[in-house]
């Protein structure tokens, strides 16, 4: 088991024993006390889940923009649960995007080479302290009180402070797990080659003005990010000698990438294989790759790892399902693309489709 899943499995598990201690060790007692009020207690419990879950959710995102503007830095975009606010051209528009986070994500434009993404990724937990705080000065003023309506007030608020510490927890563990945590930025940014790789990627991925980010030497999950960008650049012009180079460099590195960069560099490097060596030797270089990873490019939800397999199984093993299976999954895949890079995918993906449709005229494939 890696640690990235590992560490998933510990968090969640720490996570469901929070919401026990608090379900059964607070909110019950005063269930059983007040017991005349019957089947409301649990409607009351659902709607304080509901309201908590918001709540947090905007409060992480505003710790995330004061963050960022004592880091100096410009709010690019303001995403909670896919409804985006973000700048372009100077304008705020609206749209309904992906998002990688828990329940939200802000994106910045740094402002200068001292732009500083620290700030960002404590704000949220300190809000969340004073949150904690006020739920329990609340709870201890009014738990006692005869007023049956104060009592569920005091019961609503450590309700949500208790969400609140379980999305807390979840962005605080140093782990990159099911998304990107500010814990896991946090412990990349105590070196400064991540910070100016973060900056240039924010610039690369957001800004208004074509950027062209450098190629970093020394490989971290941020450098291999920025690097990326040139790898779909060098694609684009049709290095691939230059685009293979760069993703070799990558893969080298797995013990300083996470689980999924190192292996959708591997989804990269296979897809260039396929398509520019002879077969034999793109399935020669398959079978040098772990099971493991096998497996992860199968299962996983990004364009690098949906074309490539789209190659493996129309080209490799001849399964007319799995490509349809891609397909359905390539509309999803893409809405987590970055916008600049998005156009590159679905051109990529087409060009994947392209080879494995001569390969069976017969096949009934369409996007």
């Amino acid at each position: 088991m890696k640690k990235e899943d590992a560490a998933s499995l510990i968090v969640y598990a720490v996570m469901i024993g929070l919401a026990l201690f608090v379900g059964l060790g607070i909110i019950q007692p005063v269930f059983a006390a007040n017991a005349s009020v019957g089947g409301s207690q649990y409607a009351f419990a659902i709607i304080s889940v509901i309201i908590g879950v918001f709540i947090n959710a905007i409060l992480l995102e505003v710790g995330h923009i004061l963050g960022g503007l004592i880091g100096k830095y410009r709010i690019h975009s303001v995403n909670i649960f896919g409804f985006c606010f973000h700048k372009k051209s100077g304008k705020t528009h609206f749209a309904f995007r992906m998002f990688d986070g828990l329940t939200g994500e802000t994106k910045f434009l740094p402002k200068s080479e001292k732009s500083n993404p620290r700030p960002a990724t404590l704000l949220p937990v300190l809000l969340y302290l004073i949150e904690l705080v006020a739920a329990i000065i609340l709870y201890a003023l009014i738990s006692t009180n005869v007023d049956v309506d104060l009592v569920w007030l005091s019961i609503g608020a450590i309700i949500v402070a208790s969400i609140g510490g379980m999305m807390t927890l979840y962005n605080i563990v140093p782990f990159k797990l099911d998304a990107i945590t500010d814990g896991y930025r946090l412990t990349l940014f105590a070196k400064k080659i991540n910070i100016i790789a973060y900056n240039e990627l924010m610039l690369a991925e957001n800004g208004d003005e074509p950027f062209t980010p450098r190629i970093f030497d020394e490989i971290t999950d941020f450098t291999a990010e920025v690097n990326l960008i040139s790898v779909y650049r060098n694609i684009k012009e049709k290095k691939f000698a230059e685009a293979e180079t760069i993703l070799t460099n990558i893969i080298a590195n797995e013990a300083k990438t996470s689980n999924s960069t190192h292996n959708r560099a591997i989804a990269q490097l296979l897809f260039l294989k396929i398509m520019n060596e002879p077969l034999e030797d793109a399935k020669a270089y398959y079978a040098t790759i772990p099971t493991s990873i096998h497996r992860f490019i199968a299962n996983d939800l990004s364009m690098p790892s949906l074309r490539a397999y789209v190659l493996i199984a129309g080209l490799m093993d001849d399964a007319q399902g799995e490509i349809m299976y891609c397909l359905d999954r390539k509309k999803k895949a893409i809405k987590y693309t970055a916008p600049g890079i998005a156009e590159i995918e679905n051109s990529l993906f087409k060009e994947a489709l392209d080879k494995v449709k001569v390969a069976h005229p017969d096949w009934k494939l369409e996007q």
